[in-house]
């Protein structure tokens, strides 16, 4: 079977901890315990290109 996923690399895995402070990192008050997941990702660097915007706001809020 071509292409079946044996292991999945350590760096693919977030990190979870649980966390007891107070407020959310949102800053909204927190009911109790909650956790927090943090992962890191990088980019290549390349000579890609963006997309164009599809169009543009006229205003934004203030």
């Amino acid at each position: 079977m071509a292409g079946v996923l044996t292991r999945v690399h350590d760096d693919l895995v977030a990190k979870v901890e649980p966390r007891n402070d107070p407020a959310m990192p949102d800053g909204s008050k927190a009911n109790g315990q909650w956790h927090l997941m943090t992962y890191e990702f990088h980019l290549k660097p390349g000579g890609g290109m963006a997309p164009k915007p599809l169009g543009v706001k006229a205003e934004e809020p203030a």
